[in-house]
């Protein structure tokens, strides 16, 4: 049918040019007659979800009501209501020549938004309706848009039956950076018995039936995300009748499309209509909260240079309590030392203020023309500038890879690229109060060694990464990786002319250690160690075998680190990839010169102390701060 289009109108335009057409368009409304009808559930409806008060119709719901000629053209027309209850009168505007037909669907939006609300959409050709992959329901009512079909009866009332099965995820502590969740079926299963989405018709006896699905989905989406930290929120999947076969995946997932944390499905789920399957609730570690008296102060910042300008002085950053609730909790009046104001919102774990608004007058030479500076916090585009806390007096700039304030006008301000290049950049921003708080220590190449890399050991040569000097060079974007093979595997990808840059002898699986797994140990030298310290290191931004299980040492004799002076099993937990793990606390018996990072298992599940396990893992950068 699509091509037949093209054709008529490729047709069209050639006509067009042939001869002089007339181009006034026709703007005579469509003419219709109001229609009235009524429309309440089926008993097995209510029954299963009364107990949730849910399924009673409220003042200004819609539905999409199937409308037909007599030429057998067909339409969706919206009709909605205001009243409140089990049955409900609908009112829509039906073109003239078209009365209602026999099906109606439930929730309906005459567009689409960029999540669906589980709408439908009609099919004519197959009476049937199919189902967006992606839902956003409300988090306080999420069964209100359980997707419902209904057929008309004998006396034109449309009683309306859930359509699908659901399946419920309950997340405990959901992370902050939380975009979506997300449900996949692997792709090699196959697709006729095994999918996310699919047609549904309603007979008429109010019977739904699966129709067969054309180019069947395997995946669903869940755009709900949580408000505040250590949010519980229940993810509700509308699905057809049948199995989520095990192997299939729930997701949470950041807004760069990351994974932040991944479940796998152990044993197959059966999916029943008009029936809510409950999953086992899933627990991720809490966060700390912080109260306003825990950020408001005058801080230090610790800047890495940016991509885009020269001028990297630092500066103070200033925090005040707001003076205006309606535009926010919080504000910063300095930034790098350059006075301003921006309303921002503090939810006890992140501070977020939002992009787009002028922050103070411009202090550099361009001010006779752009008379103005704004944050710029830009990540692919421009964001909102977030800090997450790090601790009381302690902030860290996340979720942009490049931070700074450019220059601009009264007019242009929302545009990004106003004052291009920046007046101001920089590529990581941690922040302490001035005096207090932890103080982060210096850390440079000479100072850090590692056990293992993937390249060779004598550290000019590497396949993957770019060795330990990474994980100082205030650069999250490279990074030092364990050995992913043995030495004799890397000779034989030589000999079939791969990796031939690479110079032998290499690290393999065979050198991690039995007892440490891969570690990374840092000399703070001989006057300058630490008792009471924090550590943070910062994830790749990659998928997979990040560090899960790390212990932390200290010691002033390197052939003797003792006890661990900190042991997290799961340090990953609620962590997406290119983010900051922080406040590893350590606090040792007397200061220590020497600090050992083991990293003994990754997220993979592999234990990096048993080379036959073929385990490696990957970190960006690392940091000691001291108390």
């Amino acid at each position: 049918m699509k091509k037949l289009l093209y054709f008529a109108a490729a047709v069209l335009a050639i006509a067009a040019c042939q001869k002089e057409v007339n181009t006034q368009v026709d703007t005579t409304p469509v003419k219709t007659h109001t229609v009235t009808i009524k429309a309440g559930f089926s008993e097995e409806t209510k029954t299963a979800y009364d107990a949730q008060g849910k399924f009673s119709w409220v003042a200004g719901d819609l539905i999409g009501v199937v409308v037909a000629n007599e030429a057998g053209d067909e339409q969706v027309v919206t009709f909605t209501t205001q009243d409140n209850g089990q049955v409900a009168e609908f009112t829509g505007e039906v073109p003239d020549g078209f009365e209602v037909s026999h099906y109606a669907s439930y929730p309906y939006t005459q567009t689409y938004d960029g999540y669906a609300c589980n709408d439908f959409v009609y099919e004519p050709e197959k009476k049937g309706f199919r189902l967006w992959g992606s839902v956003k329901p409300s988090l306080t009512d999420p069964l209100s848009c359980t997707p419902l079909l209904a057929t008309k009866d004998a006396n034109g009332f449309f009683q309306f039956s859930t359509a699908t099965g659901i399946v419920k995820f309950t997340v405990v502590n959901v992370p902050m950076d939380t975009y979506y969740a997300y449900l996949e079926i692997p792709s090699d299963k196959d697709k006729a018995q095994y999918n996310l989405n699919g047609w549904y018709a309603p007979t008429d006896d109010g019977i739904i039936e699966m129709a067969t699905a054309v180019d069947p989905w395997q995946d669903r989406y869940n755009w709900n995300a949580p408000t505040g930290p250590n949010q519980t929120i229940d993810y509700y999947f509308f699905i057809p009748s049948g199995l989520i076969p095990e192997g299939s995946k729930f997701e949470l997932c950041n807004s760069s499309w990351a994974s932040i944390k991944s479940f796998p499905i152990v044993q197959a789920i059966e999916v029943k209509r008009n029936i809510i399957t409950n999953v086992a609730p899933i627990e991720i570690s809490s966060v700390t909260t912080y109260t306003l008296e825990d950020i408001i102060g005058t801080y230090d910042m610790k800047v890495s240079a940016g991509p885009y300008s020269s001028n990297n002085e630092p500066g103070d950053l200033v925090l005040e309590a707001s003076d205006n609730s309606q535009k926010g909790n919080v504000m910063m009046t300095k930034f790098a030392g350059i006075p301003g104001k921006q309303y921002g919102t503090f939810n006890g774990a992140t501070i977020v203020f939002p992009k787009d608004q002028i922050f103070g007058n411009n202090p550099y030479s361009d001010a006779e023309t752009k008379p103005y500076v704004a944050l710029d916090f830009y990540k692919g585009s421009v964001v909102d500038a977030e800090f997450t806390v790090l601790g009381r007096g302690q902030i860290r700039a996340t979720g942009a890879d490049a931070m700074g304030l450019r220059t601009c006008t009264e007019e242009d301000w929302q545009t990004y690229g106003g004052g291009w290049p920046w007046a101001l950049c920089f590529s990581s921003i941690t922040a302490t109060w001035k005096g207090t708080g932890p103080q982060q220590i210096s850390l440079d190449a000479s100072m850090v060694s590692v056990n293992v890399d993937a390249g060779s050991k004598d550290g000019t040569t590497h396949y993957d990464g770019t060795g330990p000097a990474a994980l100082v060079d205030g650069n999250t974007s490279t990074f030092w990786h364990t050995p992913w093979m043995t030495q004799e595997t890397l000779e034989t990808y030589q000999g079939q002319g791969y990796y031939n840059s690479v110079t032998l002898p290499v690290y393999g699986y065979e050198d991690l250690d039995p007892v440490y797994g891969a570690y990374i140990d840092i000399d703070l030298g001989a006057d300058n160690g630490v008792k009471d310290f924090e550590f943070a290191m910062c994830l790749r931004n990659a998928n997979g075998n990040f560090p899960k299980h790390v212990i932390l040492y200290g010691t002033n004799d390197k052939s003797a680190w003792g006890d661990p002076l900190a042991d997290v099993a799961n340090v990953c937990s609620g962590i997406a990839a290119g983010a900051w793990i922080n406040n590893i606390t350590c606090n040792a018996a007397a200061a220590v010169r020497y600090i050992r990072v083991s990293i003994v298992e990754n997220t993979s599940n592999l234990d990096l102390r048993d080379p036959a396990a073929q385990g490696c893992t990957h970190v960006a950068e690392i940091e000691i701060y001291k108390l």
